[in-house]
């Protein structure tokens, strides 16, 4: 899996450049991988209803990256997806950004929705984490 890296004193997080999904997240003094299974990475949620159709969700994980602008020197990476594919296979013209920063002692995600669909988004799930581990004993 090809990946971009964020790292502080503190934290490591891993990203997927296929998808943006957060495949990695390890707690650096201590070792401790907090996300460790980079198979059940996620990135971002939406839950985009329609007639008929109330939940009709969009999995972030699901989606390819249209464009990734990483700033290392500024330990930021900007990931966006010009359109959307809902769970039932209809691509949506919804472009989600999301911003991800590491300061010096946090992760700060900014996630912006421009939707040029015909349908609300009602929920966005952002950051999405999957699979926490508990710390090792």
């Amino acid at each position: 899996m090809d990946t971009l890296t964020l790292q502080n004193k503190t934290l490591k997080l891993e990203f997927s450049k296929e998808n943006g999904a957060l495949v990695a997240l390890t707690a650096v003094q201590t070792g401790w991988k907090i996300l460790d299974r980079p198979q059940l990475g996620l990135s971002f949620r939406l839950l985009v209803p329609m007639e008929g159709r109330r939940n009709n969700p969009v999995y972030g994980e699901k989606q390819k990256v249209s464009s990734i602008q990483p700033d290392l020197g500024k330990n930021r990476i900007i990931f966006g997806w010009d359109t959307v594919m809902t769970e039932r296979g209809e691509e949506k013209a919804i472009r989600v950004t999301q911003t991800i920063t590491l300061s010096e002692r946090q992760v700060i995600y900014e996630t912006t929705i421009e939707n040029h669909s015909d349908l609300v988004v009602e929920n966005v799930y952002s950051p999405y984490l999957g699979d926490v581990q508990h710390p090792p004993v």
